[in-house]
């Protein structure tokens, strides 16, 4: 929340990601943004989630997001005309619990305030992060609200296997974490009622390294 640079440092992501010029997300106070893609009947949200620019040191009643992404998260997931998926992007992990590294536990008062409005909801969510140096899927039942959650963690492309990231634990992991450079991919099935989605993190060429399919 200190960081000195910070706005600078917006600027650079975003010209990084060619941003337009005119775009909202270069007046704001962090990155943070929506995409909606597909047809009314086949459609996916993204939620692109800020975790840099407001974040406070961790604490049981700390934040991440500050209230003005607070207001844009909370409006977007009460709007209208649900999607068909929910994809919400998190650089820090949603779901695990147990690794010493950053995650949303080390801000439960924040974890519980996203966990009560993803659980009102009628479509699949699913967490897309990264940071801790390897790659794994994870699968959850918040239990006592029929809901269950998937994550994707893919980190990175360029380098994996190092750092705090070996030998993390992971109770509600799936399958085994992939140590090797790697890229998540997520594919939807819209053959039935409701998407079945196929996760898979994948080598450098393309190969499955570990998969988890069709929720």
């Amino acid at each position: 929340e200190d960081f000195r640079d910070k706005k600078a440092s917006q600027k650079t992501i975003l010209d990084f990601l060619d941003e337009p010029a005119e775009s909202p997300r270069r007046s704001q106070e962090g990155i943070y943004w929506t995409y909606r893609f597909g047809p009314a009947d086949r459609q996916v949200r993204l939620i692109l989630l800020d975790l840099r620019y407001f974040r406070e040191v961790a604490g049981p009643e700390n934040d991440l997001l500050g209230e003005a992404q607070w207001k844009f998260l909370e409006n977007e997931l009460a709007r209208g005309a649900q999607p068909a998926l929910t994809l919400i992007g998190s650089s820090t992990q949603f779901l695990p619990t147990e690794h010493g590294g950053d995650r949303w536990d080390q801000y439960p008062a924040a974890r519980r305030r996203v966990l009560s409005r993803v659980r009102a909801l009628p479509e699949k969510v699913v967490f897309l992060s990264g940071d801790v140096h390897f790659g794994e899927i994870t699968r959850w039942a918040d239990r006592g609200y029929g809901k269950v959650l998937e994550e994707v963690t893919a980190s990175g492309l360029t380098h994996a296997g190092v750092g705090s990231g070996q030998g993390s634990t992971n109770g509600v992991r799936m399958g085994k974490p992939v140590l090797k450079n790697h890229f998540g991919m997520l594919q939807i099935d819209w053959s039935s009622s409701a998407p079945r989605v196929t996760y898979e993190l994948r080598a450098a060429d393309g190969a499955v390294l570990e998969s988890l399919g069709g929720f």
